[in-house]
C-alpha cells in the first residue's frame, strides 16, 4: 500500500522524479534541506537557517500530517473538523490541540507514526518556524509591491490568490481571475492532471510568468522549475511567452553594500538565467553564461534527465502500477546510477544523504566525512572507486585509484593511529604549526564568533543573508615554561553577546575593540574564512558610515582600519593543521587522527579527545551538557531576539533563572576553550611525532605486504 500520496503533486515531486530513486518520490524529499535537522559538525559559516527554511517542502509535511490524522486516527469528528482546514498553519494548530486534548487518540498510534507526529509538531510549533514565516511574508509583500510598481498596474487590476484557501479553491480562483481580466495575479496556482504549478506572479495579457527569489541569481533548479511551470500553463491553453525572476538587487561588479539601508530591500527583474557551477540538480551545459530563460529551456530540449514532463504526468496518474519501486528502499544500484550520472558524487552532500547512508554503514561514535561514507559503500559493494575532484596534480588515474583504496583501508581499520606528515616543511601551512610550537612570542588572543542574519538589512550597509556578529568570546594565553603549556589569563577572558535587538554601527566598533589587544603576538581562530570575512565586512561598513553618513570621522575610521589590519595580518588558523581535503591527497595533510574519517571540525576533535580520555590541561564542558549546544541553536536564538520574539526577561534572565544571553556566552566560551584544547592536543602529538609516524608506517607496510 502506498503512503503519503498527495492530492496534488508539486515541482518538488517532479525534481525527485527526474533525479532520484523512486523511493524518494513519496518519502522524505531528497532535494530539500531540513531547517530543523542540521549536521552538528557543520561549520558555523555554512549554517543559514533562513536559506534552509526557504528550501523546505511544506507540501510534504502537510501531506504527512494529512496521512497521520485521516488514515491513522479513527475518529469521524476529528476527520470532519480537520477536512475543513485548508493550510498547514491551521492544520498544525489543530494537531497540537488534538495532542493536548485527546491524548488517548495520539497515544494509540503505532510507535513510528507517533514519533513522526511528534517530530512535525516539535519542528513547526516549538521552533522559530512561525517567526521566520512572518519575515518571508514581509519579503514577498515588498517584492509584490515592486513588481506592481514596475509594470504600473493599478490596485483594481491586481488579484491575490490566498494561501488560506484549499488547493482546489486556489486553482478555481486563479482561473476566475484570468477570465475576469485581471492584469496581474500573485500566487496563481494551476493544475494539469494532478500536477500543480505555483508561480509567484502571472500577467495574463502580457503572457508573462515569473518567480520571486531570495537569492541574487537564478540557480539551475529555478530553470527546471520554469520548464515545469511552462508545461502546466501550456496544458491549460495559456502560453507563457516571457518568463522572469524578481531578485534582490546585486551590482554586476564589485560590492554593492552602499545601496542597502536598514529594513529595506532593493529589487530588480531579469529574464536571464545564470548557469551555475553547482551540480546538485543537473549537469552544466555552458558555464558562466547568462541567457534568456525561455531560450535556455529550448536549448535543453534533448537533455534526457529532466525533460520528462509527459512521462511524469503518466507516472503520477498511475502510481499503483509502480507501487513496488515506490516502496522499495534504494539499493546500491542507486548509488552506481548516481556515480554514472554525476561522475563524482563523492563529497557532494546533495547526493550522499544521511537517510541513504545509514542503511549501509556501521554506527560510530563520530560521524564520517561524506567522502569516507562513499568510499565505504564503494568498497563493500565492489564498485570502482571514483576519480575525485579537484584533480590531483602529477598523478595518473590509476595512482589516484590506488591512493584512495590504500587510504580507505588504513583509515577503516586503525582508529588508534594518527597520521603525521614526515616532512611538515614542504606543506603549504607549515608556518602555522611552527608558530604554534614556538615558545616565544606566545601572547595569543583566541577568539570565536557566532553570527545571525535576516532577509532584510539589520543595519544600514548590511547585505541581507550575510551574517553580522551576535557573539564573541576572547581568551588570552601566555606560554608557561614550567608546565610547557598554555596558561589562560583569566582576567583577560571575556564573553560578549551583542544584542540583536539594539544593533548599530557602534556595535561594529565595539566588536573590534573587544578583539584587539595591542601586544598580541597572534590571533588564533579555527577556520579563518569565517572570522576574516566578518572582520573585513565590518571595515567596509565603517567606511560607509564615515564617507556617506559622517557619523564617525576619518580619524576614527583610520583607527579601526589599522586595528583590523593588525588582527587579519596576525591570524593563526588551527584549521590549517587539521584540514583534510581528500583521501587521494593524504600526503598533503599535516595531522589526521584516523578515527575522524576525514572530519576535522572543532566538535569532532572534542568528541575524539573526550572519547579517548586524553589527558590534557584544558578540557571543555561536553556540548551535550549545555543549553545551547551548536551554532544552529545559537543562530536561532539570536534571530528570534532580532525579531523581538525573545523579550528582556527571557533574554537577560529573571528571578534567578538563567537568561538566553548567559547560555549563549557559555556556548561560545566553550568553542574557544575547545580551540585551546585542540592546540594542546596537536602539540602533545607532535612532541611525540616519531612514535606516531612509526606506528603509521608499520601499519602501512603490513597492509602493502598483504
Amino acid at each position: 500500500m502506498l503512503k503519503n500520496v498527495p492530492k496534488f503533486f508539486s515541482f518538488k515531486h517532479y525534481a525527485n522524479f527526474v533525479l532520484y530513486d523512486k523511493f524518494y518520490f513519496l518519502n522524505k524529499s531528497m532535494c530539500e534541506e531540513s531547517l530543523f535537522l542540521f549536521d552538528e559538525e557543520e561549520n558555523d559559516e555554512d549554517i543559514d537557517i533562513l536559506s534552509k527554511y526557504n528550501s523546505l517542502d511544506f507540501d510534504f509535511y502537510e501531506n504527512n500530517l494529512d496521512e497521520i490524522i485521516l488514515k491513522n486516527i479513527n475518529d469521524k469528528e476529528v476527520h470532519k473538523d480537520y477536512l475543513e482546514l485548508n493550510n498547514l498553519n491551521d492544520k498544525l494548530k489543530f494537531a497540537n490541540k488534538l495532542n493536548e486534548s485527546k491524548t488517548n487518540l495520539i497515544n494509540n498510534l503505532s510507535q513510528n507514526i507517533k514519533s513522526e507526529f511528534d517530530t512535525i509538531l516539535e519542528n513547526f510549533l516549538n521552533s522559530s518556524y512561525e517567526s521566520i514565516q512572518l519575515e518571508y511574508d514581509k519579503y514577498y509583500s515588498e517584492a509584490q509591491k515592486f513588481i506592481q510598481a514596475q509594470y504600473k498596474i493599478s490596485n483594481d487590476k491586481v488579484k491575490f490568490i490566498s494561501s488560506k484557501l484549499s488547493k482546489e479553491n486556489q486553482i478555481a480562483a486563479t482561473k476566475n481571475a484570468i477570465q475576469e481580466g485581471y492584469e496581474l495575479i500573485f500566487n496563481p496556482i494551476l493544475e494539469y492532471k494532478k500536477a500543480i504549478s505555483k508561480l509567484s506572479y502571472y500577467f495574463p495579457q502580457l503572457q508573462l510568468g515569473g518567480n520571486i527569489l531570495i537569492s541574487p541569481k537564478a540557480k539551475n533548479i529555478h530553470i527546471i522549475n520554469a520548464y515545469y511551470d511552462l508545461n502546466i500553463y501550456k496544458q491549460n491553453n495559456l502560453d507563457i511567452r516571457a518568463y522572469n525572476f524578481c531578485f534582490p538587487y546585486k551590482k554586476k561588479k564589485g560590492i554593492n553594500r552602499y545601496i542597502w539601508k536598514k529594513d529595506k530591500i532593493e529589487f530588480h527583474i531579469s529574464n536571464d538565467g545564470t548557469l551555475t557551477k553547482e551540480k546538485n540538480f543537473f549537469e552544466i551545459l555552458d558555464e558562466n553564461k547568462s541567457v534568456d530563460i525561455l531560450n535556455l529551456i529550448d536549448s535543453l530540449e534533448n537533455t534526457v534527465d529532466y525533460k520528462r514532463f509527459d512521462e511524469y504526468i503518466d507516472y503520477i496518474n498511475n502510481l499503483e502500477k509502480h507501487e513496488k519501486e515506490l516502496n522499495r528502499i534504494p539499493n546500491i544500484q542507486y548509488f552506481k546510477d548516481l556515480q554514472a550520472r554525476n561522475s563524482s558524487p563523492v563529497g557532494d552532500s546533495s547526493f550522499i544523504k544521511d537517510d541513504f547512508i545509514k542503511r549501509y554503514v556501521p554506527e560510530d561514535y563520530l560521524p564520517w566525512s561524506k567522502e569516507f561514507y562513499a568510499l565505504y559503500i564503494f568498497d563493500k559493494n565492489n564498485i570502482e572507486f571514483p576519480i575525485l575532484k579537484p584533480s590531483v596534480i602529477n598523478k595518473t588515474n590509476s595512482q589516484i585509484f590506488n591512493s584512495m583504496r590504500e587510504a580507505f583501508n588504513i583509515f577503516m581499520n586503525n582508529d588508534n593511529l594518527i597520521y603525521i606528515s614526515e616532512d611538515v616543511k614542504k606543506l603549504k601551512h607549515e608556518i602555522t604549526l611552527a608558530r604554534l610550537k614556538e615558545t616565544k612570542k606566545q601572547n595569543f588572543v583566541w577568539f570565536d564568533f557566532e553570527g545571525f542574519t535576516n532577509l532584510f538589512p539589520i543595519i544600514d550597509y548590511h547585505i541581507p543573508f550575510t551574517q553580522l556578529i551576535s557573539q564573541l568570546s576572547v581568551m588570552q594565553t601566555a606560554w608557561n615554561n614550567e608546565i610547557n603549556n598554555y596558561e589562560i589569563v583569566e582576567s583577560k577572558t571575556k564573553d560578549y553577546v551583542y544584542d540583536p535587538l539594539n544593533y548599530s554601527y557602534k556595535t561594529l566598533m565595539k566588536i573590534i575593540d573587544d578583539i584587539y589587544v595591542e601586544c598580541a603576538d597572534a590571533y588564533v581562530v579555527y577556520n579563518q574564512n569565517y572570522e576574516k570575512s566578518r572582520i573585513e565586512e565590518i571595515e567596509q561598513m565603517l567606511e560607509l558610515y564615515w564617507k556617506n553618513d559622517n557619523v564617525i570621522n576619518e580619524n576614527v575610521f583610520i583607527e579601526y582600519k589599522n586595528k583590523i589590519a593588525k588582527i587579519i595580518e596576525n591570524l593563526l588558523d588551527l584549521n590549517d593543521i587539521t584540514k583534510v581535503s581528500s583521501f587521494a591527497k593524504l600526503e598533503d595533510c599535516m595531522f589526521v587522527p584516523l578515527a575522524l574519517k576525514g572530519k576535522y571540525s572543532i566538535k569532532c576533535f572534542e568528541k575524539y579527545i573526550t572519547h579517548n580520555n586524553i589527558s590534557l590541561k584544558h578540557k571543555i564542558t561536553p556540548y551535550k551538557e549545555l543549553d545551547i549546544q551548536n551554532g544552529v541553536m545559537a543562530m536561532e536564538k539570536a534571530t528570534l531576539r532580532m525579531l523581538n520574539q525573545i523579550g528582556n526577561n527571557e533574554w537577560y534572565g529573571k528571578n534567578g533563572k538563567e537568561g538566553v544571553e548567559t547560555q549563549l556566552k557559555k556556548y561560545c566560551h566553550n568553542d574557544v576553550l575547545a580551540m585551546i584544547m585542540t592546540a594542546e592536543f596537536i602539540l602533545k602529538v607532535f612532541n611525540n611525532k616519531d612514535k606516531y609516524i612509526k606506528e603509521f608506517n608499520d601499519t602501512l607496510y603490513n597492509l602493502r605486504k598483504k
